[in-house]
């Protein structure tokens, strides 16, 4: 899917990064690394983008979901909302092939 377009993904997680900065969280706590993946996975969605690249920041922002946070959490919510996102952008690009 060379050109798939992830800016809603971009939009999105530049935004979650926004909000969990506004709260200044501790340096090395699960926040402060959440920050890092987050901002790798907008860094790779902000067109030009390619699918190699995100998918790669999305499948480590998956392995420290899965390993660290907690699912009922306020930091779970905001992962499952970006890997939704990130859902829907594969499915748009797919519908329109």
């Amino acid at each position: 899917m060379p050109g798939t377009f992830f800016g809603d993904l971009h939009r999105l997680v530049v935004t979650q990064i926004r909000e969990i900065e506004a709260e200044s969280p501790d340096a090395y706590s699960t926040e402060w690394f959440l920050l890092s993946y987050l901002r790798r996975v907008a860094d790779n969605a902000n067109p030009p983008s390619s699918r190699h690249g995100v998918e790669n920041s999305m499948r480590a922002l998956l392995r420290f979901y899965v390993d660290i946070i907690e699912v009922d959490s306020a930091l779970g919510q905001r992962c499952r909302l970006v890997f939704e996102t990130h859902r829907r952008c594969l499915l748009a690009r797919s519908r329109s092939e």
